[in-house]
């Protein structure tokens, strides 16, 4: 599952990117799985990078947008790559 903690990570402490298989190597039950956790998932990392936006708590932000990173990356690449322009802005300071 998910980790729900939050954690205020300085930069050489992010966690790597990891994912899973391609939908396209999974069968229809494992596939479900993963979508219903997309599913309900994403609206919450959504409420939180908001919130840690409007609170300007840029390590809390970039962590965030590291999950979103592997969150997306699994059902939408174009989407995950904006993530990490999103992560790399906030590690540099351009916030």
């Amino acid at each position: 599952g998910f980790n729900r903690r939050r954690q205020t990570l300085q930069p050489r402490e992010e966690p790597p990117i990891t994912r899973g298989p391609a939908p396209a190597a999974m069968d229809a039950e494992d596939l479900r799985d993963v979508a219903a956790v997309y599913v309900t998932r994403v609206p919450e990392l959504t409420r939180e990078l908001d919130e840690a936006y409007a609170a300007a708590d840029w390590p809390g932000l970039r962590l965030l947008a590291h999950r979103f990173v592997g969150t997306l990356g699994f059902f939408d690449e174009p989407a995950s790559q904006t993530a990490e322009r999103l992560r790399r802005a906030v590690a540099d300071g351009r916030h």
